[in-house]
């Protein structure tokens, strides 16, 4: 953590640091209505944890939340992770959240789908929660594929 980085007494930040191992690929994957799903090749699946980084949790205490606390947390993970070369930022949540998340500059999905060329279109689904995704790169866009809102140019 860089030292204008320290914690302060209501505070506490955690920041993600790329895999040192390489990861499995998932096993399965939820499916959308016309779109494949299923095992990426290793290698591909290498590269797009290499490309995408995932924010597992962002809590505030209850007694210090509306002091722009996550805010500011999530404009460091995104600097950290956008100087690591990463191209996507990507995390799941509730749905109650997603006006805090839209207003940053998160897309708010209900699925999360991936064109992963040329494996096709990776898509996942968790009932009660809602997808964010931030490109952190140009060359990731939003496009509409076969009716569902995909993260593309992850790969380019």
């Amino acid at each position: 953590m860089r030292g204008d980085r320290s914690p302060t007494p209501s505070t506490t930040l955690l920041f993600a640091e790329p895999p040192t191992a390489s990861p499995s690929p998932p096993s399965t994957s939820a499916r959308a209505a016309g779109c494949s799903t299923g095992r990426s090749p290793p290698r591909l699946w290498r590269t797009l944890v290499e490309r995408v980084s995932n924010i597992d949790t962002i809590a505030v205490h209850p007694d210090h939340r509306g002091q722009g606390i996550a805010t500011r947390i999530l404009d460091l993970v995104e600097d950290d992770f956008r100087q690591a070369g990463y191209r996507a930022l990507t995390l799941r949540h509730e749905h109650g959240k997603k006006h805090f998340f839209t207003a940053r500059g998160y897309t708010s999905l209900p699925r999360l789908a991936v064109d992963l060329p040329p494996t096709g279109l990776f898509t996942r689904a968790e009932p009660g929660w809602k997808f964010a995704v931030k490109p952190l790169d140009d060359t990731v866009t939003l496009t509409s594929q076969r009716g569902v809102t995909t993260i593309t140019g992850l790969l380019d």
